[in-house]
């Protein structure tokens, strides 16, 4: 499934990186996102592409803190309509347990969570598995999330707020003196999640200037929102495709029929929940594909033909369009993370 997140990820992306020096509309217009979109509160991008461009952008202007200095253009405003919960919430603990259970109206390819263990409570940030298994950098949506996170946090709580810990799934390419001076307090890499540490007793801390009538219509409207956002069917469709890949009948005729609908009547229920077959079958190849670059040796041919495809040459095609690079150069570089990491 094509995952989006709202246009108001890329506030800043344009003045930093022309800044920076480099073109920010080449960059864009590279990575199928329309510039005029880019901030904009009511429009959405693929989740994956604004992954690629953050990863590109970063070694063209060659500023591996790209990201964390994204942040800093953005705040709470960035979340849409999810900000107002957050803004008009009594504490900062409900305002965090507002923007988790909302979040993915702002993009459901990313979740958050708070966790308290006795006095200390962690904000947890993370991508879903399902499109984290097929995205090879996240280093820099990583550092996005986090430094909004502070912004937001600072918004909240105090502008002199500092966790007393923040992790990094990642390891940062930037000098991590760099993000210990940012967020104010150490820096652990490679950690299950990127997050931050802080005394539980913040969650307890008012908002300042927080309406709760505004935050109960507003939590209404979100709910709606969430009603309509409902995908089942899709996520029928996604395994249909799957078990159906290796028999070469895959078309939406064959994939109707397992479903025991009519071809019209499945492409009148997808786009009723936003989505399309043939971007469902595209993001069923390209995780698959993923899969077996990182996990297998399969020849490529047959990797080919597992996925559908009439030859290699198409997968190479395929390849490019996904990770920007072709499936030898992919598998190879998969390899490599792993040993470096034995």
């Amino acid at each position: 499934m094509r995952e989006l997140v709202r246009a108001t990820s890329l506030t800043g992306y344009r003045e930093l990186t022309r800044s920076l020096g480099g073109d920010p509309d080449a960059l864009l217009r590279r990575f199928g996102i329309d510039p005029e979109v880019a901030g904009d509160i009511d429009a959405f991008v693929d989740f994956r592409a604004l992954v690629a461009l953050h990863e590109a952008t970063a070694a063209e202007v060659a500023t591996p803190d790209f990201c964390l200095r994204l942040s800093e253009y953005q705040g709470l405003e960035i979340l849409g309509p999810v900000a107002m919960i957050a803004r008009h919430s009594r504490s900062v603990g409900e305002a965090l347990d507002g923007i988790a259970r909302f979040l993915h109206i702002y993009s459901p390819a990313m979740t958050i969570t708070s966790v308290v263990e006795g006095e200390r409570a962690e904000f947890r940030f993370d991508v879903v598995d399902r499109v984290r298994a097929d995205l090879p950098g996240l280093g820099q949506i990583g550092e996005a999330g986090l430094g909004a996170t502070l912004q937001i946090a600072r918004l909240l709580i105090g502008p002199d707020f500092s966790p007393d810990t923040v992790f990094f799934r990642h390891r940062p390419a930037a000098p991590l003196a760099r993000y210990q001076q940012h967020f104010g307090c150490p820096v652990e890499v490679e950690a299950p999640y990127w997050g931050a540490a802080f005394p539980a007793e913040v969650l307890d801390r008012p908002v300042a200037g927080a309406d709760p009538q505004v935050q109960t219509l507003v939590r209404a409207y979100l709910q709606t929102l969430s009603h309509d956002s409902d995908r089942r069917l899709a996520g029928e469709v996604r395994s249909t495709i799957k078990s159906l890949l290796p028999t070469g009948h895959f078309d939406i005729g064959s994939v109707a029929g397992q479903l025991s609908l009519h071809p019209r009547t499945l492409q009148r229920r997808l786009a009723g929940e936003g989505a399309r077959f043939e971007v469902l079958l595209d993001d069923v190849r390209r995780e698959l594909a993923a899969h077996h670059l990182d996990a297998s040796d399969m020849p490529l041919y047959q990797l080919a033909r597992i996925l559908g495809y009439a030859n290699q040459g198409s997968l190479t095609r395929a390849s490019l369009r996904w990770f920007g690079r072709p499936p030898g150069q992919v598998r190879r570089e998969s390899r490599s993370r792993l040993e470096q990491l034995v």
